[in-house]
């Protein structure tokens, strides 16, 4: 179990915010309430699902902005070559 932890370091942050929400909920409708092994596995389990949805959508928007910059990069090309022309300057080859 110690392992699963260590490899979700980087995340555990972003993670435990809405997860504290959870945990303070389950403490006011259950005052006496002490987390098992089950239970922190069970927590642990939705932790390493929310990660790779999380992870999924991250390669997503990664993809997604290299598309952006290559066509950013292709219309840039494109209006210097316009300039050029309607300045006179530019050759045809």
């Amino acid at each position: 179990m110690q392992a699963r932890v260590r490899k979700m370091q980087p995340f555990l942050e972003y993670a435990m915010i809405p997860l504290s929400k959870y945990y303070s909920s389950w403490m006011e409708k259950i005052p006496s309430f002490t987390p098992s092994r089950s239970s922190n596995s069970l927590i642990l389990d939705r932790m390493e699902e929310r990660i790779r949805r999380l992870s999924e959508e991250l390669e997503l928007v990664r993809a997604e902005a290299e598309m952006n910059h290559d066509e950013f990069e292709g219309l840039k090309k494109m209006f210097e070559h316009l300039e050029l022309e309607l300045d006179g300057s530019y050759q045809y080859h």
